[in-house]
């Protein structure tokens, strides 16, 4: 029934969406969801979070703006959050192949130099422990018994699969057979670039720690200890700038028309200007956008791509902001009785 529904909402997809959607989902290894399920439920969950925005927003705050903004954000964002989703779980599963391929290739090798031929060198090599990859091995040693060509099953395993270091470990294995080369070898260096490979990162991870931690503590701890007393400053300013403008608005009140009208004037001026609450509501704007990018950065400095740092986006965000407001309040309590 639900699949039903879903199956539905999603022609409202083009083509071309549901295309690039359903390799993706494989990568990821959700076999058993099809593109347009998936698309509809993430239509379906969007606009539901969008109707509950629309209803939620005037609690969370009267403004206007505020509850246009809302439910349109809350549809793209939950679009957005489950399509990412689906790629950090293609790339963790990637992850797992990757850390388990040196094994599966000296195991290959060690199978052709037995004496067993390229296929069963192939099915044999999927022990249980290497985890999706000995899936991915079952699938193509069934596809060359199938009688598919070697180098065909291995190209169809690259594309299921989201790792550039797998598919140039396969365009080298295909190269091989191609030229009709001793593969035992072949596999062995293969192995061995792929374990250099691992360590190059780990060192890499390693060596820019400080950088990484100098951009969270920059993005997430000082900004909004500094932007907590820049919208504190400012909410002490406009409150005396008030108090002062209601001072002196009674003692101009008898004298000539010229002065009244440029206290009117300057009055006028006062309240077109920037206020405390505009401020605020910038400081937030500016540190989400902060924490994004010190999520998007760290992971691209960590890992070597930025889509590592995606699962860092929401605790940096609620960190920031988190600290942000009870910076502000601790000042407002604290030193409150400079404004009253």
């Amino acid at each position: 029934m639900a699949i039903g529904i879903y199956q539905r909402l999603s022609f409202v997809f083009p083509r071309p969406i549901v295309q690039t959607l359903g390799p993706l989902l494989e990568q990821a290894g959700l076999k058993t969801i099809t593109a347009r399920t998936y698309l509809g439920f993430m239509l379906l969950l969007s606009m539901s979070l969008a109707f509950l925005a629309f209803f939620t927003s005037p609690w969370i705050h009267p403004d206007p703006l505020l509850q246009k903004i809302l439910p349109p954000l809350a549809f793209l964002a939950t679009g957005l959050g489950l399509y990412v989703l689906l790629l950090l779980q293609a790339d963790a599963r990637a992850k797992k192949i990757e850390l388990m391929l040196p094994d599966a290739l000296q195991t290959m090798s060690s199978n052709l130099r037995a004496g067993m031929t390229l296929e069963n060198a192939l099915w044999n090599a999927a022990r249980p422990e290497l985890g999706p990859l000995s899936e991915e091995i079952k699938r193509l040693s069934a596809r060359t018994f199938g009688g598919t060509p070697v180098q065909t099953a291995l190209g169809e395993m690259a594309q299921r699969v989201r790792s550039p270091l797998l598919r140039r470990a396969v365009k080298l294995m295909s190269e091989g057979i191609t030229l009709g080369g001793q593969m035992a070898p072949l596999l062995d260096s293969v192995a061995n670039d792929v374990r250099t490979q691992h360590q190059l990162r780990r060192e890499i991870a390693t060596s820019t720690l400080a950088y990484t931690l100098f951009i969270v503590f920059a993005a997430v701890i000082a900004a909004p200890l500094l932007f907590a007393v820049t919208t504190h400053y400012a909410e002490i300013n406009e409150k005396a700038l008030a108090r002062q403008t209601k001072i002196e608005t009674p003692q101009t009140a008898g004298q000539e028309s010229g002065v009244s009208t440029l206290v009117a004037l300057f009055s006028s001026t006062t309240k077109q200007s920037i206020s405390s609450q505009d401020i605020r509501w910038f400081s937030i704007a500016v540190l989400l956008i902060s924490a994004f990018f010190a999520a998007v950065i760290s992971g691209l400095i960590r890992k070597g791509t930025a889509l590592s740092g995606a699962p860092w986006i929401l605790p940096f965000s609620a960190v920031s902001i988190g600290l942000y407001l009870g910076a502000l309040t601790t000042l407002q309590t604290l030193l409150g009785v400079l404004i009253r």
